[in-house]
């Protein structure tokens, strides 16, 4: 849970220590291995699958696999090796503790009520995992679910910070999860052609902008790496909204780069972005303060839309 600090593994290769690098977050990377023996389940792992971890008669985290390495010297700078090295080794993203019992466990997967979890690393059957899925819409909803019951346990710190947070008692928060998991169950979505007319917008000034500021939000300089192309995510926003179709509305003048967080506060929460002639430069009003840009480079004047013929 406390994770691995990077610097511990600094006598690694430089291909063991970029795969910990690309899973670490603030300069910590989550790991779990399993023996030589295992190698056969470990194989059937993929990226994207949920594991919860075991101990002291209760399950007391989730995670997801972010990705595999079979790395005896790694495992070994990390843990151990007794009996042998933990070689086949998972790293892990989406870490949070739970604290589920066995029985709740047990019934989902559909075994004896006196089953007293695992021994170690394994992989539920098929037809057990079918048996989980059963009551829930999909797997978000059951790993939802288990984060919900353990926020919920009676008399735990956790439980009562969440019912004070979302208002109510355990009980009615229950029966509110319960509502929504009825609801759900086996719901597929439908589709549904419509007719949608979409403003044409000079695709190609966005990109340059988006690459001008490197993915970053002018107004609070954020962004994101996307893992599907690994740039930087960010939107191009219309300061005065396209949809008055004023002449001259798609000008680069009147495209600001931001995240989605601030793009909706643009469209919907009353941020302002304008030039004020005063201080000669662009300036974000939010929330009764004025404030200059984080980033800007190309908005160097007022810009006004033309009066519609």
């Amino acid at each position: 849970m406390e994770g691995v600090q990077l610097s511990q593994l600094s006598a690694l290769s430089a291909s063991a220590q970029e795969a910990a690098r690309r899973h670490a977050g603030d300069g910590v990377v989550r790991m779990w291995g399993s023996l030589a023996n295992k190698r056969a389940e470990w194989e059937r792992v993929r990226a994207g699958d949920w594991v919860l971890f075991y101990t002291g008669k209760r399950f007391a985290a989730l995670a997801r696999v972010a990705s595999k390495r079979r790395d005896a010297t790694m495992a070994d700078a990390v843990w151990e090796p007794v009996p042998a090295s933990w070689e086949n080794i998972m790293f892990l993203r989406d870490m949070r503790p739970i604290d589920v019992p066995v029985p709740r466990v047990a019934a989902l997967l559909g075994y004896d009520p006196g089953w007293n979890g695992p021994r170690e690393f394994f992989i539920p059957a098929s037809s057990r995992q079918q048996h989980a899925l059963a009551s829930y819409a999909d797997l978000s909803a059951l790993i939802v679910s288990l984060s919900a019951d353990s926020s919920l346990q009676a008399g735990s710190d956790v439980g009562e910070s969440y019912a004070d947070i979302v208002g109510g008692s355990p009980e009615e928060l229950h029966k509110f999860l319960e509502r929504l998991r009825a609801r759900s169950k086996g719901m597929r979505p439908k589709a549904k052609r419509t007719i949608v007319e979409r403003i044409e917008r000079d695709a190609q000034v966005v990109k340059e902008l988006k690459d001008l500021y490197n993915g970053h939000c002018q107004v609070c300089d954020d962004t994101f790496a996307m893992v599907s192309t690994a740039k930087n995510y960010c939107e191009g926003a219309h300061i005065v909204p396209i949809s008055s179709r004023l002449p001259g509305i798609d000008s680069y003048l009147n495209i600001a780069i931001l995240c989605a967080t601030c793009h909706k506060k643009l469209d919907h929460g009353g941020m302002r972005i304008y030039w004020d002639d005063q201080q000669q430069q662009m300036l974000c009003q939010w929330q009764g303060q004025s404030k200059p840009l984080a980033r800007n480079e190309h908005m160097r004047t007022g810009w006004v839309p033309a009066p519609a013929p």
